[in-house]
């Protein structure tokens, strides 16, 4: 039993932490975006992945974040998307515990990467 609830709280946690990424790129780009005086649309066109998005708003935005992480988060929103969409949902797409590990590791470089590139400025 032990195991089979720990699976289960890696899948839903797994698939939680992906859509959260997905909502907070959206709120962060679109007050950047703000701040900035420019106008943006979080919104992909024809079938675009949300990732491939990212990578083209991160590239307006100048900002440089590691291909292994965007690799990594592009895993995570393919195998979220099969775990949502695909019938039959077998055992063979769950994610283990070290694929969670990676997939949060590439959350957190691409947060830490974006916050390295803000700049702060006090006063006036």
């Amino acid at each position: 039993m032990k195991a089979w609830v720990i699976e289960t709280l890696l899948q839903g946690a797994y698939l939680r932490e992906y859509h959260l990424w997905e909502k907070d790129c959206k709120a962060y780009f679109l007050s950047m975006a703000k701040r900035s005086g420019g106008n943006l649309t979080m919104k992909p066109k024809g079938g675009q992945p949300f990732t491939e998005l990212t990578r083209n708003i991160l590239s307006a935005f100048a900002v440089a974040v590691p291909n292994e992480t965007l690799e990594a988060i592009e895993r995570l929103r393919s195998r979220v998307n099969i775990m949502k969409h695909e019938a039959g949902l077998e055992l063979d797409h769950f994610i283990d515990e070290a694929e969670y590990t990676q997939a949060m590791a590439a959350l957190e470089t691409f947060w830490e990467t974006l916050a390295n590139c803000e700049e702060v400025k006090y006063g006036s």
